[in-house]
């Protein structure tokens, strides 16, 4: 099985008497390579292990780069049409999320924990205004946006009060939306950049 790597040196044997065919090591010399196919060995587990890394490395840019949004809108209409407006994947959006109401953003946001966020203000039970309340309450640290079909100075109060990152009027237009899309991300990405700065001592 390894002739193809070692070599046996000085290796003397014997056949005993009527056992034709069964040969009877008694002396043996330490296995060694030969010095080309050692070195062939080694370039060939080099090249294996900077694959791995490569691989690894490639891999940690991936998950890195991988971002989640949710949409929360009661109106099915609405979320079907941002779904479709956004340039979610030219942005580094990799999975789009979906809310009918409050209670199913908050088991979304507590299992799936999406950086981005666009919420309607006015909903049955829980209002977006209620939720950007709970997500403050929780430390949550990605970028929501108020998405609204009213033109209502109180919601933009609260809004700016809640720290939203922007308010977006319906209609949806896809310019707008995919500007503000754009700069929540960019924003995201330099606090965390920040965070971590701090972690690390940096």
């Amino acid at each position: 099985a390894y002739e193809n790597c070692f070599r046996l040196i000085g290796t003397d044997c014997e056949t005993p008497a009527g056992g034709a065919g069964q040969v009877r090591l008694f002396t043996s010399r330490r296995l060694t390579a030969r010095p080309a196919e050692s070195k062939q060995l080694s370039l060939q587990s080099t090249n294996r292990i900077l694959g791995i890394t490569k691989t690894a490395q490639n891999f940690d840019k991936e998950a890195k780069n991988c971002m989640k949004a949710l949409i929360i809108d009661d109106e099915f209409n609405v979320r079907y049409v941002i779904r479709h407006l956004g340039q979610w994947k030219q942005h580094g959006i990799t999975d789009v999320l979906e809310a009918a109401n409050g209670e199913e953003a908050k088991k979304i946001i507590e299992s799936q924990n999406p950086e981005i966020i666009f919420t309607d203000i006015k909903m049955p039970g829980i209002s977006g205004i209620d939720l950007m309340e709970w997500l403050n309450s929780i430390d949550y640290s990605g970028k929501v946006i108020f998405i609204t079909g009213f033109d209502d100075y109180s919601f933009m109060r609260k809004a700016i009060q809640f720290n939203s990152f922007d308010y977006l009027l319906k209609p949806i237009e896809a310019d707008p939306f995919n500007h503000t899309l754009s700069a929540a991300i960019e924003s995201w990405q330099s606090e965390k950049e920040e965070r971590q700065n701090k972690e690390t001592g940096v």
